[in-house]
């Protein structure tokens, strides 16, 4: 796991661009195990509310832009992942057929007694 900053805020926004170089590496566990870092430094955040201002709403918007980023990778992700099913269940559909038809010209080709 990656070394985070004392502060919550920093911490959330080292722990989101984390995840969001996890994401763009296809890294979906780190993503995940990554999420859950965010989570609790969100709540810590939230608990303590002591971070206020302009910082806070910039750190915060940036965290916001991350996190579009890595639903929009996981998204594209989703995307590859569905598209090579579909070519895999083609390619198995087409062998399927070409050997159903190999079978069906093995038996033409055996004289029946």
């Amino acid at each position: 796991m990656i070394g985070l900053p004392d502060n919550p805020l920093e911490a959330l926004l080292a722990a989101s661009e984390s995840m969001r170089d996890s994401a763009r590496k296809g890294e979906w566990e780190s993503v995940a195990e990554l999420d859950i870092v965010r989570r609790n430094l969100f709540a810590k955040l939230v608990r303590n509310a002591k971070a206020e201002g302009a910082h806070f709403r910039r750190e915060m918007q940036q965290i916001f832009n991350i996190n579009r980023e890595v639903i929009d990778l996981a998204s594209e992700a989703r995307a590859e992942a569905a598209e090579e099913q579909k070519t895999i269940t083609s390619g198995r559909h087409a062998i399927d057929s070409y050997r159903a038809a190999e079978r069906a010209h093995s038996q033409a080709k055996t004289p029946r007694t």
